[in-house]
């Protein structure tokens, strides 16, 4: 396990993403902030690829409160992210969305598949 309990994966030069995973035991959280586009779009799912092999988590929790903006590149990591981690017998959540970004997945469906259980 990793000591730092906030971990900050590098900038990809010219990417208008940020990522912040922190380590919450057998959930892991990556708090995300900027824009989810095509030049972004690999940062993010380098991210989520990076948890998922160092923590082996069962729940990846992607926290959307800052994300202004998504476009299908964004959506396509998220399908992609969301393969890898039911692979690893884990499952993948988006929460706090902002309003166009719950928007986006509202209108391709893809938020029903990454809706966090109701408990």
């Amino acid at each position: 396990m990793v000591n730092d309990k906030y971990r900050r994966i590098p900038r990809v030069a010219g990417a208008a993403l940020d990522a912040v995973t922190t380590d919450e035991g057998d959930r892991i959280r990556i708090t995300l902030s900027g824009e989810v586009d095509m030049s972004s779009a690999p940062r993010l799912e380098a991210a989520v690829l990076t948890a998922l092999d160092r923590y082996r988590p069962s729940l990846l929790d992607l926290n959307l409160a800052e994300v202004t903006f998504m476009d299908s590149s964004g959506i396509r990591v998220l399908l992609r992210a969301r393969t890898a981690a039911h692979e690893q017998g884990a499952a993948l959540t988006v929460s706090d969305a902002t309003q166009p970004v719950s928007r986006v997945l509202e209108i391709t469906g893809v938020g029903k598949l990454l809706e966090a259980p109701q408990s």
